[in-house]
């Protein structure tokens, strides 16, 4: 879908917890609907990860599915996507 993008971050360590994923996020999801357009944005969250799934949950993003992808190592990486639509914002 032409309409949809995909957003992702990664945080070092001794950087989490100081608010930049929540800004980066929010410029993101900014960036995907005011300046391109888009009227989905999707997050996809290791299960591992509940920090992470928490943090989407607060800019609205609802659940949508699981997926499974394989890591560089070959093992599979079990994945919650979130999907947040133009209107939420």
């Amino acid at each position: 879908d032409p309409l949809k993008g995909e957003i992702g971050d990664w945080v070092a360590e001794s950087w989490q917890g100081k608010g930049l994923a929540s800004e980066l996020r929010k410029a993101m999801i900014d960036l995907a609907f005011y300046k391109l357009g888009l009227k989905t944005v999707v997050g996809k969250i290791a299960l591992t990860n509940p920090a992470s799934y928490e943090a989407l949950r607060k800019f609205g993003f609802r659940r949508a599915g699981k997926e499974i992808k394989k890591t560089a190592k070959g093992t599979d990486l079990e994945l919650i996507v979130y999907e947040l639509n133009a209107p939420d914002v």
